[in-house]
């Protein structure tokens, strides 16, 4: 939930209502799936994170 809630504070995007909780729930529990079942699978889990919700890969100007 915590990098979730992170990459929705990079993004500029409202991290409020029952559907984006209930979602970001959703995805921190298969996430943590995948962190907690495949070795090394922390940085697979971050990748599901991140193209589940469809972030793009330069979040902001400043990443250069």
């Amino acid at each position: 939930m915590l990098k979730i809630a992170f990459l929705f504070g990079l993004y500029h995007m409202p991290f409020s209502g029952i559907e984006t909780l209930a979602t970001a729930v959703g995805i921190s529990l298969v996430s943590g799936m995948v962190m907690s079942g495949i070795p090394g699978g922390g940085f697979t889990g971050e990748i599901l994170i991140v193209t589940m919700y469809g972030f793009r890969p330069k979040p902001c100007r400043w990443f250069r």
